[in-house]
Parts: structure tokens; sequence; C-alpha cells
């Protein structure tokens, strides 16, 4: 059974198809249209996915989308114009707001939402709840036996938050916040929070709060205590507020900052996300006595908040789903029309453990394309993996575009860039090379055999780091050896990998050690700054013609520009 989940909004418009309960696909309209957090039309999200799938708009059987813009003609009535909505199009999620007594069904006429899209006449159609599609993956791609799931981010279907148990019989809302679309968004958000303090120091909300995760690390928390007074947390761990509306909370947290040190605001911030969530989480697990914890939702790609919730919780083993952006609710689309068919107890069988996110564009092939068909780029005669390691282990920086890219946030190194990290000063040329403005050192990978001996990686956040969402310590005897990938408080954001997963990536992180005696590489992503990551061959022979790399590593060889 193929089904084609979709999200179409205000940003991360994106697509997936499945394959029952195989993902054949997830497309990003970003990488389509080269703009960061792209949103509106989703035609040509499901156009690639459909291309990646190798079938056609008339062999999906089922189709789900959650309640985002929709083509103005599809629905039954003239709807409510939402003032952001882009010409031509109206949101449903808007509407049923608007309209109690409105059901998705109600207000888009299935007819002419076939047509608009050319489904085949007999196609099932879904809608799905935007928590509830944030929440089933941080489940489902794993394999434990129960778990609490906590969703939080900037507001979705008029909720901040959900939080759901998994057990073997069942899944059950400890407090259901999500669905009840007809009512407004809770005045409790603090991602909204992070948000406006994100746009008060000068950066762009929803893209730019990790600037201020990094910002943190060099400050104090002056304004802590006066924040905290603004936000609490009840005893069946609900989160609540002091602010009248959303109007009042950004004002508040604006003045806030003003003849403040930016990097004592941006640790205020931190701490208090932290200190309010681990008070959350710790009410919820202990009143579901789980002992895993899934996380999903913006807020959680807040990676030094995903450590204080592991560290200062019970919970023994984390896992936050890794397109934890609103890009991965059309993952939670399609396995909640897996689940609405099959039932909990088929869905919970077919689980597996996430390995890899290569569900992009690009070939499954063994071979890549051969760069040196472009204009002024070379093929350096010899194995591509050994001259690699040997650039870098000299200082160079190479890029690796090798396969299908990766989905979400996270280059995982089918489009990533290295670097040596044993010299801090690497991070001021990469920053210069790529126009970027960081505050965190670059993120380091390792090999999954010798992860443990280098980071305070056990059991607890193996998962995590194999997808570079959670911080952990760096082990001492390793600090002053990769200064470059290690963070002020002494923490990194690691990627592990195997080498099933990547051979290509993994050969290179082996000789470079064997040339070194360093077993981690910088990894960081392969795009400039405010750039998404680059997607076909043609962006990254620019890349590498601009001086953004100086090679390109794929499983044909080396690459360089010639000069």
């Amino acid at each position: 059974m193929l089904i084609l989940s979709v999200h179409s909004s205000y940003q991360d418009t994106s697509a997936a198809l499945f394959n029952d309960y195989d993902v054949l696909g997830a497309i990003q309209k970003e990488r389509q249209v080269r703009s960061k957090g792209a949103g509106g039309d989703p035609t040509d999200c499901i156009d690639a996915v459909l291309r990646l799938g190798g079938v056609r708009i008339d062999d999906i059987d089922h189709v789900t989308f959650s309640r985002g813009l929709f083509p103005l003609h599809t629905f039954r009535t003239q709807p409510q114009l939402n003032p952001l909505a882009p010409d031509g199009m109206g949101d449903l999620g808007w509407e049923m707001s608007a309209h109690a007594s409105v059901r998705e069904h109600d207000a888009i006429n299935r007819d002419a939402l076939v047509e608009h899209y050319g489904f085949r006449p007999d196609v099932e159609i879904s809608y799905f709840d935007h928590h509830a599609a944030h929440a089933v993956p941080a489940y489902f791609f794993t394999k434990w036996d129960e778990a609490l799931v906590v969703s939080a981010d900037g507001g979705g279907d008029n909720a901040n938050y959900s939080c759901r148990h998994f057990t073997s019989n069942g899944v059950s809302h400890i407090w259901k916040e999500e669905g009840q679309i007809d009512r407004t968004l809770p005045v409790n958000g603090l991602a909204q929070a992070y948000g406006y303090v994100t746009e008060a120091l000068g950066f762009r909300p929803r893209r730019h709060e990790g600037k201020l995760t990094g910002l943190a690390a060099h400050g104090e928390a002056t304004l802590l205590d006066e924040y905290a007074t603004r936000f609490a947390v009840d005893e069946h761990g609900r989160i609540g507020s002091t602010f009248a509306d959303y109007e009042e909370m950004k004002a508040y947290f604006v003045s806030s900052t003003e003849g403040q040190p930016p990097e004592n605001v941006a640790r205020s911030i931190q701490d208090l996300t932290q200190a309010v969530m681990v008070k959350s989480v710790n009410i919820l697990l202990e009143k579901t006595q789980a002992s895993k914890l899934g996380l999903s939702g913006g807020l959680f790609s807040n990676v030094k908040l995903n450590q204080a919730l592991l560290e200062l919780t019970p919970a023994e083993e984390i896992f936050i789903f890794p397109p934890m952006g609103d890009e991965g609710l059309v993952i939670g689309g399609g396995l909640l029309a897996l689940l609405q068919r099959d039932g909990y107890s088929v869905w919970r069988d077919k689980r597996y453990r996430l390995s890899h996110l290569y569900w992009g564009e690009g070939s499954n092939s063994a071979e890549d394309v051969e760069l040196e068909r472009f204009p002024g780029i070379e093929k350096v005669a010899g194995n591509g993996q050994e001259l690699a390691a040997e650039k870098l282990a000299s200082g160079s920086i190479v890029a690796i575009f090798h396969g299908r890219t990766e989905y979400g946030p996270r280059a995982l190194g089918a489009r990533s860039i290295l670097a040596s990290p044993v010299d801090a000063r690497i991070n001021d040329e990469l920053n210069t090379r790529l126009d970027r403005t960081e505050f965190m050192p670059f993120a380091p990978v390792v090999r999954k055999e010798i992860a443990s001996s280098v980071f305070e990686i056990t059991k607890a956040n193996e998962h995590a780091c194999r997808f570079m969402t959670i911080t952990c310590g760096v082990k001492e005897d390793w600090i002053k050896k990769i200064p470059a990938v290690v963070h002020v408080d002494q923490t990194a954001r690691p990627q592990i990998i195997d080498r099933v997963s990547n051979p290509l990536y993994y050969d290179v992180l082996m000789v470079f050690e064997r040339l070194t005696k360093t077993p981690v590489l910088i990894n960081t992503s392969f795009n400039a700054h405010e750039e998404p990551i680059i997607n076909t061959p043609i962006q990254a022979v620019q890349a590498l013609s601009d001086g953004r790399v100086d090679y390109i590593l794929t499983s044909s060889g080396l690459y360089r520009a010639v000069i």
C-alpha cells in the first residue's frame, strides 16, 4: 500500500512516501526552492517524492494531510482568509478554529482535492493531528516496550505540548492539550518565549534559536529568577504561565533584554527552558513509571535541553526523533495512517530502530555522479578515501557528496563538510568560508566502536547520538586533543556512525585515525550560511568552485577545482 503524507504550511512544507512501513522518501520544499524553511504549495515536494519512489500520483492508495494550507478552490465554502496565507491558498486549521462544528471533510471538497492533485478517484484521504504526528515517530523508531513521549514546539493545531504513554497494550494521553483545534492557542509556550528572546537579541526566530543555545554557555543566568516567576508546572506536569496573551509575553521578554549582556539573556532563557521542562517531565515519568523518554517537536532541537532531560530525570534512555521540526510531521502522518489501518498491536510489532535518515534526493547506486564532467573540476588520481583522509590530516576542508540526502536539519555524512578537530582555529576558517557566525564549536563524528572512549556515551544516549540530537561530556583525556569540537562546558554534540549505514563516511574516518591517531573529525552541514543543505551535484560543484571547500569526496573519487 502506497501512502503519501503531505504537510503544507507557512514553513517546512514537505512530503513523504511510504510503501506500508518502509519510508521510500521524504522531501522538504526548502531543498527544492533553495530557501531555508520554505512553506507554501507542496506540489514540488509531492512530485519529487514520487520520483524517488518510482511511482505516479495515480498509484497512491492513501494520502494523508496535515491541517495546513490547501488551494482555495478545494474548500467547500469561502474560508476565513488568514492574512499570512500565500495567494490562492486557504488555511484549514484557521477555518476549523473559526468554526467549532467544522471538521476536515466538512471544510475540504474531496472531489476538488482529488482533481487538483491528480489522485485516482478511489484514493483514501485522511488528516492528521499536529502533535500526534510529532509524537508517534519518537516511539515507532525504537524497540522500547514502553515509553513516555513528549512533544513541544511553537504551536500546531492550537497546542504547544502533548504527552503520551506507550505500552504493550496501547497508548494513552497523560493529559491532552491537542485535538481541540476550535480554541485559541494556550499561552504557555516555552518555544515561543525562546523565540521572542531570539528575536530581541537580533536573530531570526524559528531559525536561530541554536545560536542562543551556544551563546548561553558564555553567560550567567542573571534573569532566571525573574523569568521563573512567569512559568509554573502543576501536579500533573502541565505547563502554565502568568501571561494573558502572546502579545504580553513578547513585550515582556523583549523589554527584559534591554541593557542586558546578550550572553546573560541567552543563559537565562536556556536555564528557564531546562528548569520548566525538567520539572514537567519528572512529574510525567513518576506518574507513568516509564523508564524511556521519547521527544519530538521543534523545542527539542535544543541539544542542551535534551542532555538536561536525560541527566536530571530518572529516564534510563532517551531518543529524539531527528527531524524534530515540522518537517518531521509527514513521517508521523504516514505512521498515523498505518496505525489507523492496522490497529495498535500490528503497528507496534512493525516498529524498527531508526538507523539512518538517507530519505532525500540522490542515488542509491554504488557510484555517484562523475563530477569532472562539470567545467573546471578534475578528479585527483588515487583512492578517494585515502586521499581525503590525507588532505584532512594536512588541514584541508573536504565535503562529502554521496548517495541520497539526509532528511531533516542535520548533515549526517551524505552532504557533510569534514575537517580536522585538532586546532580550534579551523572554526574561524570554516565560519569565514561558509559565511557563518556561530557561538558553538562544530560537531564531531566518531565511529561507534570507539565512541564511548572519547565521549560520555552510554546506552542511555547512544541512539540519540547517532543523529546529533543531544550533547554529552567529552572524556578528560580528549578535551585538549580535539578542541575544535569541544564546547565551553566541555561537552560536544557527537554523531556516532557505523560502517553499514555509510561505508564511505566511515572509511574516511578510519584512515584519518590511522594517519593521525585522532578518532574524530569535524562534521558540519554542506551549505553556506542561511542556505539549505546542498541537494544536487551542480550545487556541490558551485560550492567547490567558490572556495567553500577544498575538495569533494564521492564514491567515484576525490575532486578539486582547477585553478
